[in-house]
């Protein structure tokens, strides 16, 4: 195996989406969840290695963890381009992030259940002001799922739109293999130790999306639980991976909570 580059801020790689290649550019990384990526709008044609090109004049869709890049682009799932310089005026430290476990029927996250993290610190605040409502929302997203949700048109600001925004401008792959997709559950007593679970799955490619289901406010113990989703289970492959996830609950102090495969299609 050949040995990974390391990333810098700054560097610039490819990736293949619907109709084109959309180009990620990293910012700065984070101690638990890798590398915050400016996400730019797809091209229809490859720049090649010309990574000035590849963010120049590009509107940035969103923001987003990704986790190990340079695993990613060892393995084939990105191409590395090459280094740009970030946007004049564009803050290089680590974003805050946004995030939130609670949500309602209607999918947008309940108001008075918001946390901020500078990677560093965490810190609940409630309810969002408006410029913090623009900060980007915390999850980690392997380049799998980030190809889903750049196909799909994501809008990661969709639920401060209004009742009639849409969080998707087009069904994202994953609805359309929901018969199919297998949520597999962990479950951790401290945030630290989700968090490092849930950059273990990303990182070992086990999962198409992982996410850290924070405690709600009244629930009498603080548990922190890990759920990743797959899509295409099939059941000959449940057993084994019942037991990759049970071996990262018992790798990082937590349990497995048990896998939910939905019958049909």
């Amino acid at each position: 195996m050949s040995k990974s580059r390391t990333v810098r801020a700054g560097d610039v790689y490819e990736l293949s989406v619907d109709g084109g290649f959309a180009y990620l550019q990293a910012i700065a990384k984070d101690p638990t969840f890798g590398w915050a990526m400016r996400i730019l709008a797809p091209l229809a044609e490859s720049v090649g290695s010309d990574a000035a090109l590849a963010v120049r004049d590009a509107s940035e869709l969103f923001v987003a963890l990704m986790g190990d890049v340079a695993s990613e682009a060892n393995e084939g799932r990105i191409r590395f381009v090459g280094h740009a310089e970030l946007p004049r005026d564009y803050d290089p430290s680590l974003p805050v992030f946004r995030a939130s476990a609670s949500r309602g029927p209607d999918g947008r996250h309940r108001d008075g259940s918001w946390w901020l993290d500078d990677g560093t610190t965490e810190w609940r605040v409630g309810s969002l002001t408006r410029e913090q409502q623009s900060y980007p929302y915390r999850q980690l997203v392997p380049a799998l799922a980030m190809r889903v949700l750049i196909d799909a048109g994501w809008d990661p600001e969709w639920e401060f739109k209004g009742p009639a925004a849409r969080e998707y401008q087009r069904p994202p792959r994953w609805s359309s293999d929901r018969e199919r997709t297998a949520s597999f559950f962990l479950v951790f007593p401290d945030v630290k130790s989700a968090r490092r679970a849930a950059s273990a799955i990303a990182a070992e490619k086990r999962a198409d999306d992982v996410s850290i289901v924070e405690p709600s406010t009244d629930e009498d113990e603080a548990r922190y639980s890990v759920v990743a989703a797959r899509a295409g289970v099939g059941i000959d492959e449940l057993v084994a991976l019942d037991e990759y996830f049970e071996g990262v609950a018992k790798r990082f102090a937590g349990t497995y909570d048990g896998n939910e495969v939905p019958v049909g299609g």
